[in-house]
């Protein structure tokens, strides 16, 4: 925030250049990025993705230590509601990651699905859709969805293996929906670096800076960790921040991050470009 407004904000009129922030022209819009071709408001929302979503709906509402709280499996057995509420701690705690991944108002109830890449989402729901539509990836959307409602039948029922099961598809695609945008976007720009087209490129590679962050707060469920680690993820930041960042970033670079990516997460580079 202190560098989009103390940095690009104040030379919104001046072109960027290399080690310069300013406008750059992108087709007929015009892009904002720092000195190192960097779109800030890019790299937070999708950072925000993970920072906040992800994180909230994997390693928090999910986590055996706070749907199994304290009493709540004990309250959850015997049907002990909340203070002046229909549900049971456990069961308000699954809905709560529900609602990260499904609260926007233009989502409706009755079958999220069937607004896939037509709602007015623009975060983590956006984007299972448009990973959803690659047809490598089809049919994760919906996966995911039954997994919400198998495993909120599963608390009702008391079936706490059925409930940790559908915790480890839920974990498992979202991250994965993460990972597969990520090498997306440092995949798909590579020519319009090599062409000179550095609005449309920095647009999309600011994008891919973003969900790189948002790697951090995935969940592996077969180790508990981030499929990728946070010390990992920083040298493949400075990686691309390094010397001009995005003016100087070379296609070897973006290939070798996206490789690694990939390989982490058990899909291809090649499946990632639909």
């Amino acid at each position: 925030i202190d560098g989009q407004m103390n940095d690009v904000a104040v030379n919104h009129n001046e072109l960027a250049e290399a080690g310069k922030a300013g406008q750059i022209a992108d087709g007929s819009k015009s892009r904002y990025v720092n000195g190192k071709g960097l779109e800030y408001n890019q790299a937070f929302a999708k950072g925000l993705i993970g920072a906040l979503l992800a994180d909230q709906i994997l390693n928090n509402y999910l986590s055996k230590a706070v749907l199994d709280d304290g009493i709540n499996i004990s309250n959850n057995d015997n049907k002990v509601t909340e203070n002046d509420k229909n549900y049971t701690t456990m069961e308000h705690m699954w809905d709560e990651a529900y609602g990260y991944l499904y609260g926007d108002p233009s989502i409706p109830v009755a079958d999220p699905n069937s607004v896939l890449n037509e709602s007015e989402d623009r975060l983590l729901f956006s984007y299972l859709g448009q990973v959803d539509a690659d047809s490598d990836f089809a049919g994760i959307a919906e996966e995911t969805y039954q997994a919400f409602k198998k495993g909120r039948a599963a608390i009702v029922g008391n079936d706490y293996d059925t409930r940790d099961e559908q915790v480890i598809i839920i974990r498992e695609n979202l991250s994965t929906v993460i990972g597969v945008r990520a090498v997306h976007y440092f995949q798909g720009r590579k020519s319009d670096i090599q062409n000179g087209n550095w609005g449309h490129a920095f647009h999309a590679l600011s994008e891919g800076y973003g969900f790189l962050y948002s790697l951090r707060f995935s969940h592996n469920p077969e180790t508990g960790l981030p499929y990728i680690s946070p010390e990992t993820l920083k040298t493949y930041k400075d990686q691309l921040m390094n010397g001009n960042g995005f003016w100087d970033v070379e296609a070897d670079t973006l290939d070798e991050i996206s490789q690694a990516i990939a390989t982490a997460f058990g899909f291809t580079v090649e499946e990632t470009l639909e």
